[in-house]
């Protein structure tokens, strides 16, 4: 139970991650 949600969720903050390291990357 909740295991897509989980994946989903834990998606969410690897991209967030993601976009804040290649904002910083690219500016």
């Amino acid at each position: 139970m909740g295991k897509k949600e989980q994946e989903r969720m834990w998606d969410a903050e690897t991209h967030r991650i993601y976009d804040d390291t290649y904002a910083k990357t690219y500016k």
